[in-house]
């Protein structure tokens, strides 16, 4: 099997929670455990887990020796970081579960509340801020981010103000964009 071949086959194992499969690519290439094995992002197999929301595949890992807070060449992520990036809650308490340190910061020095915000993961940010009681940051540094990152831009100040709220998850109000151009700046709709 060809270094490539098993690397491929482990991430499709881990993609889909082929927990035989994986226990069986791990006993043949043990050091894959805490390897970076996406090509594209350098991602652990945990990350990567985390990434598709693959809870059964990081209980394997995690049962198997996967650090949890072993971070990514490419972006320094970590697991944790990139589940708040995609909004996986479930994985996200998974990875806290097992001790994951929710303050660690990629090369953007943010930490997993950080980016749950940024990419408007209300569910995430919401948990993190009211159950595990992190921080936001003000809004500015939030704004600031997003322009850093020409990311999509939304109504923060409406996200910010229902965290502080405590308005639930499944109550907070839609906050979209349009993909309008007005000189080069996107609206923003409320």
């Amino acid at each position: 099997m060809g270094n490539t071949n098993h690397r491929e086959k482990f991430c499709t194992a881990i993609k889909y929670s082929k927990e035989l499969e994986i226990r069986s690519i791990l006993k043949t290439y043990p050091e894959l455990i805490n390897a970076h094995i996406n090509l594209n992002n350098d991602h652990t197999p945990l990350a990567y887990a985390a990434s598709f929301n693959a809870v059964e595949s990081g209980r394997v890992l995690v049962e198997l020796g996967a650090e949890v807070d072993k971070v990514s060449k490419k972006d320094l992520s970590t697991a944790a970081i990139i589940a708040a990036r995609f909004n996986h809650l479930d994985f996200l308490k998974f990875l806290i579960d097992n001790n994951a340190d929710l303050t660690v910061v990629n090369s953007d020095k943010l930490n997993c509340l950080d980016v749950a915000v940024i990419y408007m993961n209300y569910k995430t940010a919401y948990y993190l801020i009211h159950v595990k009681k992190m921080i936001l940051n003000s809004e500015d540094f939030y704004f600031n981010i997003q322009n850093e990152l020409n990311l999509r831009k939304f109504n923060l100040p409406l996200f910010v103000d229902s965290i502080n709220n405590f308005v639930e998850p499944d109550k907070v109000p839609v906050m979209t964009i349009s993909k309008k151009k007005y000189k080069g700046n996107l609206f923003i709709i409320m």
